[in-house]
């Protein structure tokens, strides 16, 4: 169901002619940055917020998107909202493409609202929210960076309950379920060596594969904003998942945050063992060959 004021109602009964723009409020996950953007060819202030039109020089990226399917029932809706000059504007002091690959938009919430105007500016009339969901998928390009978001009906599709029979543990090492406070445990250190886009010689004296199933944060040189899964931590160097979009350079900073393989040892490790969501005693499954 969508909603409207009296006021809006009454206007678009009485058949007057209007101006419309979509105002998008992108909310980064793990952020208070907020991304307020709209489509039409000035800013609009609206709710306190100030919605940045797409400039000529290209350093605020333009916005539109596909259609919106509304059906009854349970479906899951879907909207592309595409980013436009995606390697001149600026997303979190990095362009867009580039905030995009390191990860800047992953499960970002997104909520699109048509704002209806008797005149240009005018936005007492109020606005109808077409959508609002979280960003399930970013396809980067060089010109643009299209955001795949689904709807919150989403959530119905996921598994229940949440912690099934199984050896691992089912938390997320630092989430609410898991209680170890993560920002406690990050180290900021500098790039030692000659580093490469997937080898960081890091100069941290931590045991082996304390920092493995954690991440790396660049904070600064080239790959500043790049934010990678540990894949092994082993005599000081740090080995990422993914390679990094740029090498980077000794000097450069970083913060890094340990890791947890979800074992019961490594929830004794941690002094966390209450809050071991696992079942180790589950027996592997076998293949009875007759």
């Amino acid at each position: 169901m969508k909603y409207a004021s009296d006021a809006l109602i009454s206007f678009l009964d009485s058949g007057s002619t209007f101006l419309m723009a979509d105002l998008y409020a992108i909310t980064l996950r793990g952020s208070s940055s907020v991304i307020y953007l709209t489509n039409s060819d000035r800013n609009i202030t609206y709710g306190g917020n100030i919605y940045l039109a797409p400039t000529d020089s290209g350093s605020v990226v333009g916005v539109s998107r596909g259609s919106i399917r509304h059906a009854r029932g349970t479906e899951v809706a879907t909207v592309d909202v595409t980013l436009q000059s995606a390697m001149l504007g600026k997303i979190l002091s990095a362009n867009a493409a580039l905030a995009a690959i390191n990860g800047a938009f992953d499960a970002a919430r997104v909520r699109i609202d048509r704002l209806f105007m008797e005149y240009a500016g005018d936005t007492s009339l109020g606005t109808v929210c077409l959508f609002e969901g979280n960003c399930a998928g970013v396809d980067p390009y060089s010109t643009k960076v299209v955001l795949h978001v689904k709807s919150d009906m989403e959530i119905l599709q996921l598994d229940w309950p949440r912690i099934v029979c199984q050896a691992g543990c089912a938390n997320i090492f630092g989430d609410a379920g898991c209680g170890i406070d993560l920002s406690s445990l990050a180290i900021s250190s500098v790039l030692t060596g000659t580093p490469t886009a997937t080898s960081l010689p890091t100069g941290l004296t931590q045991a082996t594969d304390y920092f493995t199933n954690g991440w790396i944060l660049m904070t600064s040189g080239a790959a500043s904003g790049s934010r990678r899964v540990v894949s092994a931590f082993s005599s000081e160097t740090v080995t990422v998942s993914v390679q990094l979009p740029e090498t980077p350079a000794a000097g450069d900073t970083f913060t890094i945050y340990p890791g947890c393989a979800r074992t019961v040892a490594s929830c004794k490790a941690w002094s966390n063992i209450n809050n071991y969501a696992g079942f180790p005693y589950v027996p592997e499954s076998s293949t009875t060959v007759g």
